[in-house]
């Protein structure tokens, strides 16, 4: 509420910090993870191992095929049969994009996932400890009123 002017200043927003970019970044690309792994329904690092094969074989069979158009190429000789496999090359190069998009994801997924069984290990691990000594605690605890 601005009170005496008749109109509000305008917004100039701040620049983000190096730490929250990073902190953005992040999350995007956990996120992007997340999204994937629902995607396709992908539960177990083994389904996620066979997802990424599957993509590096439908990655390579596009650039098989697409060197394919690229050495036709270089024997074409009509100006619209050059225009045409040029085309055609781009639009093999369009539908690479998003699998190698994929791959990425899946591969860092998968990189990030044994960080994150250490993680789970180790909260288990406090959790136990944590247990362990409010049992001692209370054990202790009742000798000592008797």
């Amino acid at each position: 509420l601005v009170i005496g002017t008749s109109a509000p200043e305008e917004y100039i927003p701040q620049p983000l910090s190096p730490e929250i970019r990073q902190a953005c970044a992040r999350l995007d690309e956990l996120t992007a993870q997340v999204t994937l792994l629902c995607k396709y329904k992908i539960h177990t690092q083994s389904e996620l191992e066979t997802f990424i094969a599957e993509k590096t074989g439908q990655i390579r069979a596009l650039e098989i095929e697409r060197q394919q158009l690229w050495n036709r190429l270089k024997v074409a000789k009509s100006p619209y049969r050059t225009a045409e496999t040029k085309a055609m090359a781009k639009d093999i190069t369009e539908r690479i994009k998003p699998l190698r998009n994929e791959l990425k994801t899946a591969k860092r997924a998968l990189e990030s996932a044994d960080q994150y069984r250490e993680l789970i290990r180790l909260e288990h691990a406090m959790e136990k400890y944590y247990l362990d000594n409010e049992k001692q605690h209370a054990i202790t605890k009742r000798k000592r009123e008797r």
